[in-house]
Protein backbone atom coordinates (compact mmCIF):
# COMPACT_ATOMS: atom_id res chain seq x y z
CA UNK A 1 0.00 0.00 0.00
CA UNK A 2 1.35 3.42 -0.51
CA UNK A 3 -0.63 4.58 2.07
CA UNK A 4 0.44 3.85 6.16
CA UNK A 5 -2.26 1.00 6.74
CA UNK A 6 -3.44 -0.51 10.06
CA UNK A 7 -5.04 -3.88 10.41
CA UNK A 8 -7.71 -4.04 12.97
CA UNK A 9 -7.49 -8.21 14.44
CA UNK A 10 -10.33 -9.47 15.70
CA UNK A 11 -10.57 -13.55 16.02
CA UNK A 12 -8.29 -15.37 14.32
CA UNK A 13 -5.40 -14.31 12.39
CA UNK A 14 -3.98 -17.53 10.73
CA UNK A 15 -1.51 -18.37 7.61
CA UNK A 16 -2.77 -15.73 4.57
CA UNK A 17 -4.72 -13.61 7.24
CA UNK A 18 -1.21 -13.15 9.13
CA UNK A 19 0.64 -12.32 5.72
CA UNK A 20 -1.90 -10.02 4.95
CA UNK A 21 -1.56 -8.16 8.02
CA UNK A 22 2.06 -8.62 8.06
CA UNK A 23 1.90 -6.05 4.75
CA UNK A 24 0.12 -3.39 7.09
CA UNK A 25 2.02 -0.21 9.03
CA UNK A 26 0.50 -1.49 12.27
CA UNK A 27 -1.32 -4.45 13.86
CA UNK A 28 -4.10 -3.84 16.66
CA UNK A 29 -6.15 -6.37 18.17
CA UNK A 30 -8.59 -7.19 20.73
CA UNK A 31 -7.03 -9.73 22.86
CA UNK A 32 -9.01 -12.49 22.39
CA UNK A 33 -7.25 -12.90 18.83
CA UNK A 34 -5.42 -15.54 17.84
CA UNK A 35 -2.47 -15.67 15.67
CA UNK A 36 -0.59 -18.28 13.64
CA UNK A 37 0.86 -20.31 10.55
CA UNK A 38 -0.27 -23.56 10.31
CA UNK A 39 1.21 -24.27 7.40
CA UNK A 40 3.51 -26.24 8.51
CA UNK A 41 0.70 -28.74 9.65
CA UNK A 42 -0.14 -28.95 6.14
CA UNK A 43 2.74 -29.62 4.62
CA UNK A 44 3.16 -26.35 3.29
CA UNK A 45 5.70 -23.36 3.34
CA UNK A 46 4.58 -20.01 4.61
CA UNK A 47 5.93 -18.28 1.85
CA UNK A 48 4.98 -14.45 2.43
CA UNK A 49 5.70 -14.93 6.06
CA UNK A 50 9.51 -16.52 5.55
CA UNK A 51 10.13 -12.78 3.86
CA UNK A 52 7.73 -10.52 6.15
CA UNK A 53 7.56 -11.89 9.82
CA UNK A 54 11.18 -11.70 10.75
CA UNK A 55 11.47 -7.89 10.11
CA UNK A 56 8.67 -7.56 12.50
CA UNK A 57 10.05 -9.81 15.47
CA UNK A 58 13.12 -11.31 16.27
CA UNK A 59 14.16 -14.14 13.98
CA UNK A 60 14.45 -16.30 16.34
CA UNK A 61 10.72 -15.64 17.38
CA UNK A 62 9.84 -15.72 14.22
CA UNK A 63 11.81 -19.23 13.02
CA UNK A 64 10.24 -20.79 16.21
CA UNK A 65 6.71 -19.71 15.19
CA UNK A 66 6.70 -21.23 11.72
CA UNK A 67 7.95 -24.16 13.04
CA UNK A 68 5.71 -25.00 15.85
CA UNK A 69 2.57 -23.91 14.01
CA UNK A 70 1.19 -23.20 17.22
CA UNK A 71 -0.81 -20.08 17.66
CA UNK A 72 -0.01 -16.91 19.60
CA UNK A 73 -2.33 -14.33 22.10
CA UNK A 74 -2.50 -11.61 20.84
CA UNK A 75 -1.01 -10.54 23.91
CA UNK A 76 1.98 -12.54 23.33
CA UNK A 77 2.03 -11.10 19.67
CA UNK A 78 2.10 -7.80 21.24
CA UNK A 79 5.08 -8.54 23.54
CA UNK A 80 7.19 -9.53 20.23
CA UNK A 81 6.49 -7.06 18.75
CA UNK A 82 4.20 -7.84 15.95
CA UNK A 83 0.88 -6.02 17.54
CA UNK A 84 0.94 -2.44 18.70
CA UNK A 85 -1.60 -2.91 21.37
CA UNK A 86 -3.85 -6.01 22.40
CA UNK A 87 -7.13 -4.41 24.03
CA UNK A 88 -10.48 -5.64 25.50
CA UNK A 89 -13.18 -5.99 22.00
CA UNK A 90 -15.36 -3.34 22.68
CA UNK A 91 -12.36 -1.28 23.67
CA UNK A 92 -10.54 -1.70 20.44
CA UNK A 93 -12.49 0.17 17.77
CA UNK A 94 -12.36 4.05 20.08
CA UNK A 95 -8.53 2.84 20.16
CA UNK A 96 -8.13 2.64 16.51
CA UNK A 97 -10.58 5.46 15.92
CA UNK A 98 -8.21 7.54 18.46
CA UNK A 99 -5.12 6.68 17.16
CA UNK A 100 -6.23 7.18 13.81
CA UNK A 101 -6.97 10.85 14.74
CA UNK A 102 -4.40 11.62 16.33
CA UNK A 103 -1.43 10.33 14.57
CA UNK A 104 -2.61 9.28 11.37
CA UNK A 105 -5.16 11.85 9.89
CA UNK A 106 -2.97 15.49 11.05
CA UNK A 107 0.04 14.53 9.20
CA UNK A 108 0.27 15.41 5.42
CA UNK A 109 -0.97 12.95 3.34
CA UNK A 110 1.37 13.12 0.44
CA UNK A 111 4.51 13.26 3.02
CA UNK A 112 3.20 9.84 4.84
CA UNK A 113 2.79 8.51 1.40
CA UNK A 114 6.49 9.63 0.67
CA UNK A 115 7.86 8.67 4.00
CA UNK A 116 5.78 4.95 3.43
CA UNK A 117 7.80 4.60 0.54
CA UNK A 118 11.39 5.82 1.68
CA UNK A 119 10.55 3.90 4.88
CA UNK A 120 10.15 0.44 2.47
CA UNK A 121 12.34 1.42 -0.79
CA UNK A 122 15.29 -0.27 1.22
CA UNK A 123 13.96 -3.50 1.90
CA UNK A 124 12.09 -3.68 -1.77
CA UNK A 125 14.80 -5.17 -3.50
CA UNK A 126 15.56 -7.93 -0.55
CA UNK A 127 11.83 -8.48 -0.29
CA UNK A 128 11.50 -8.92 -4.16
CA UNK A 129 14.57 -11.73 -3.83
CA UNK A 130 12.77 -13.05 -0.63
CA UNK A 131 9.42 -13.20 -1.93
CA UNK A 132 11.43 -15.06 -5.61
CA UNK A 133 13.43 -17.55 -3.67
CA UNK A 134 10.42 -18.32 -1.34
CA UNK A 135 8.31 -18.42 -4.21
CA UNK A 136 10.90 -21.35 -5.86
CA UNK A 137 11.18 -23.06 -2.83
CA UNK A 138 7.04 -23.46 -2.44
CA UNK A 139 7.01 -24.89 -6.20
CA UNK A 140 10.22 -27.23 -5.41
Amino acid sequence: SPVPSLAVVRGFCLGGGLELALCCSWIAAAEDARFGLPEIALGALPAFALALLPRRIAPAQAEDWMLSGRHLSAREAEAAGLVRVALAPKELESWYSSFLAREILPRSAPVLRLLRRAAREAETARLAEAFEREERRTLE
